[in-house]
């Protein structure tokens, strides 16, 4: 039993002492981020997509419930041939909506896959990079805007700069060719 006690107690100190051992380093995710033309070029482009769409799916969408409105104060008065041209008119409407919100998600979808995959690919080689040259056990990422941990950013060692500055060389040295180029 006193064995047992002693190899706890033991056990208990060096896992103390190999945890202390360790160094961290943190990272703010978003200033890495926003330091990168290729994010702000993926940013920019995910605006225009989605603010083209509303735009178009609005408009879309107030003509159909328009039209639906017309349709149902009328359908008493027209032949069963007219109610049939305006319900499949209606129903053509819905499906080009259909047909318009795929497309938009096809598109996000593109520029995620185009600019996201480089992004994080040169981010776990940046942040490979300073953790190695640190000497860092472990490389904590946060974001203030979405915090997913909490860093005490007085504590371990600040590594953002070094990361960005790693993102920006990757960025330079690994640009994403515009389609067909």
């Amino acid at each position: 039993m006193k064995k047992l006690i002693i190899a706890i107690v033991a056990l208990c100190t060096f896992g103390a002492f190999s945890a202390s051992a360790q160094k961290f380093g943190h990272m703010n995710y978003q200033d890495v981020m926003d330091t990168l033309d290729t994010y702000k070029e993926a940013d920019r482009l995910n605006k225009e997509e989605t603010a083209s769409f509303e735009e178009t799916y609005v408009a879309l969408q107030q003509k159909l419930e328009k039209d639906y409105t017309i349709y149902m104060a009328s359908q008493d008065t027209m032949n069963k041939y007219m109610r049939q041209i305006e319900e499949n008119r209606l129903q053509t409407m819905q499906q080009d909506m259909q047909a318009l919100e795929g497309a938009y998600q096809q598109a996000i979808g593109n520029i995620q896959e185009r600019y996201v995959g480089a992004l994080i690919k040169w981010l776990e080689e940046a942040v490979e990079i300073v953790g190695t040259r640190k000497g860092l056990d472990y490389i904590l990422y946060f974001d203030q805007t979405n915090p997913t941990m909490w860093v005490n950013p007085t504590k371990g060692l600040d590594v953002t700069n070094e990361i960005i500055t790693e993102m920006l060389i990757l960025e330079k040295s690994k640009p994403i060719l515009t389609p067909g180029g």
